[in-house]
């Protein structure tokens, strides 16, 4: 919780007016490419807005500190990939267009277990850091470089908790024999 306090950042902070050196089908691709990500964000800020109340409920205060924190940093990172998404003058795929991650998601939805909503934003995070990380390194003089370097912070930090959570959540879990 302090750590992500102290560590904010803000779309604003970011060179929008950083030239593009995109055609337009590389743009299209890119946005086409950045849709899972972007989405991941999404269902990640649903995630944490689900998550905090069932953590209120089981009396776990640090979560819930944790996870308001872990809500502004997801709604800062789908504010600046929708603002991403803009430069580019692109739109993200819809839902429909991606079977898999809509099964994934139909799943988290009706899901009322704050332990299979951090497991969700688990793998979730682990590969945005992934994307985020391949293609900082591949472009660091871009636009999206300067954005991924800003979310990578936050994703550190989100990894570590999820990590530290989920490990508790399963101790605390009781084992079932065979």
């Amino acid at each position: 919780f302090r750590k992500g306090v102290a560590g904010q950042w803000s779309a604003t902070e970011i060179d929008w007016a950083h030239p593009q050196a995109l055609d337009c089908h590389e743009k299209r691709a890119f946005a086409m490419v950045l849709t899972p990500i972007y989405l991941g964000e999404q269902m990640a800020m649903l995630g944490a807005s689900t998550a905090i109340p069932q953590c209120f409920a089981a009396h776990e205060t640090e979560a819930q500190l944790y996870l308001s924190t872990f809500l502004l940093d997801e709604a800062r990172h789908f504010e600046t990939l929708t603002r991403f998404y803009n430069t580019l003058d692109q739109r993200p795929l819809e839902v429909r267009e991606l079977r898999d991650m809509f099964r994934y998601q139909a799943r988290l939805f009706k899901s009322h277990d704050r332990v299979e909503w951090l497991w969700g934003i688990l793998l979730s995070d682990i590969l945005a850091r992934h994307f985020y990380s391949i293609l900082a390194k591949a472009h660091p003089d871009s636009l999206f470089a300067q954005i991924a370097v800003r979310i990578l912070r936050d994703e550190a930090r989100h990894l570590a908790f999820a990590e530290l959570y989920l490990r508790a959540a399963l101790e605390r879990e009781p084992q079932r024999g065979p």
